[in-house]
């Protein structure tokens, strides 16, 4: 398996080295920052990144208020509660990128 620290220095000599990674990644937030945030709203948070890593992220930020709406504002109950038949619809639901 690849070492995290590996991928990083990979991905800095693509980039022009580690200064220039830094101002493309996003900030992270706080410890304390994320223990603020609802429920949904960290799992939104979650989801948002988790999308974004394999795809353009301005392209999933543009959709993101259909993913929102797909997936209930990321009411936890509601989401654990999606039977399989509809998961797999909405992996073909046309308002935002594959999920799978």
């Amino acid at each position: 398996m690849t070492k995290f620290t590996d991928i990083l220095k990979f991905a800095a000599v693509r980039v022009g080295g580690a200064a220039e990674l830094k101002k493309l990644l996003p900030e992270s937030k706080s410890a304390k920052s994320l223990k603020t945030l609802a429920d949904d709203r960290y799992l939104s948070l979650m989801m948002l990144w988790v999308f974004s890593s394999g795809l353009k992220h301005s392209m999933v930020a543009g959709k993101w208020p259909d993913f929102e709406e797909i997936f209930f504002a990321f009411d936890l109950k509601r989401v654990a509660a999606i039977p399989d038949e509809t998961l797999e619809a909405l992996l073909k639901e046309a308002r935002h990128p594959p999920l799978g």
